[in-house]
């Protein structure tokens, strides 16, 4: 089996069928470690599903950080704080850890569990599917042609991935961003934040939001999602886009004093929502992580989606090659009914959630209720989750 992209749900995926003795390759078009653009907020949910990796330890001793509660800041300054508990009564704290230690440790889980590694290696955006097997082709860290046949191929490359079993017929996403309304990503670490002060959380401004992390090294990662013209206002001055986002809200301004950047902002975009478009009818291409769906990152569940879909996909595969089954279409379509299945109600609710927090006539109607009634907060997280 070919896995394109090794982060967590590609990693996570190759390591559970090599430990099942499948025949893994993880292409990776990367080299790790290296940064990527998220909130760094590894969900309770995660931390049992990585003790059975058994990476649990290797992150902490990777300086991985405590996070017991999220403070939600509305653009007016009040805010609601939030117990981890509700997310997991038995796990009741998240990690904060960068996606370049996170990730480099589950690939190399991977590795150890017998899975291939290939880093450096880009896959071909085209396949041929010829008498039950994909013909790949890629180019190797070096720029040498490389080939792969293979019988089953699983597309974990993420939301912007190149990589298409069927490129002609593929879209970005179903729930596309409008030309007036896009959203683009943004993150930074940052320098010069108490590591110890209780600012984890989700700070909003007219505009858009974003998440404060404390992560490994004395660090902080910023990330935020915004709109078009915060990020085209600032033109290139990183310093002006963060007067013109976080530095509105009048708590983080108060966070933001002293912090300086350590190290180059990411920006992606525009960000789209949703399910990614089907495959073609012929195609028998797998999808996972943020290649099958891309859920808003403001439910900081997109690191749990990774490892569910992971592990959802790997239980189809080990049950259809236990039973001999050759027909891979067959696979696919099982495999995308169960992801649809867990997937569908999650997108929903996150859309709804994402239209309330960001209007600004809804989020302090949303924000007393998260407040004041008992058993709220828990019903959305779990509804998202």
């Amino acid at each position: 089996m070919l896995i394109v992209g090794g982060g967590p749900a590609g990693s996570s995926l190759a390591a559970r069928l090599a430990a099942a003795g499948r025949s893994v390759l993880v292409a990776e078009q990367s080299h790790f470690p290296r940064q990527k653009l998220c909130g760094e907020f590894v969900s309770p949910e995660c931390l049992e599903k990585l003790d059975e990796f058994g990476v649990g330890e290797r992150m902490m001793a990777a300086g991985a950080r405590r996070i017991r509660e999220m403070i939600l800041v509305g653009a007016d300054g009040k805010s609601v704080e939030l117990p981890l508990s509700l997310l997991n009564a038995e796990v009741d704290f998240a990690l904060g850890l960068s996606r370049a230690s996170l990730d480099a440790i589950l690939l190399d889980r991977a590795r150890e569990l017998g899975a291939e590694v290939l880093e450096g290696t880009r896959v071909a955006s085209g396949t041929n599917f010829v008498a039950g097997r994909y013909q790949v082709q890629a180019m190797g860290p070096e720029g040498q042609k490389l080939a792969f046949n293979t019988r089953t191929v699983v597309n974990a490359a993420g939301r912007a991935s190149s990589f298409a079993a069927n490129p002609t017929s593929r879209k970005t996403m179903i729930e596309m961003a409008s030309q007036r309304d896009r959203l683009f990503g943004c993150k930074v670490h940052l320098r010069g934040i108490d590591p110890e002060a209780q600012i984890n959380g989700l700070y909003f401004f007219e505009g858009g939001y974003g998440g404060l992390a404390h992560i490994e090294d004395g660090l902080t990662n910023l990330c935020m999602l915004i709109d078009e013209k915060l990020l085209t206002d600032a033109s290139q001055d990183r310093n002006e886009l963060l007067d013109r986002t976080m530095r509105r809200n009048p708590v983080a301004r108060e966070i933001l004093e002293d912090a300086v950047p350590d190290g180059s902002w990411l920006s992606t975009g525009p960000v789209s929502f949703g399910k990614s478009a089907r495959p073609a009818d012929d195609s028998n291409e797998i999808r996972v992580g943020d290649a099958y769906a891309f859920i808003d990152p403001f439910t900081g569940s997109g690191i749990l989606r990774a490892l569910d879909g992971a592990d959802l996909i790997a239980s189809i595969v080990n049950r259809f090659f236990d039973a001999g089954t050759v027909s891979t279409v067959n696979l696919r379509i099982e495999c995308d009914r169960a992801l649809r299945a867990v997937y569908s109600q999650k997108l929903r609710v996150s859309s709804i959630l994402r239209r309330l927090a960001t209007d600004g006539k809804h989020r302090s109607i949303v924000r007393n209720m998260l407040a004041h009634v008992p058993g709220l907060a828990r019903a959305i997280a779990r509804a998202t989750r």
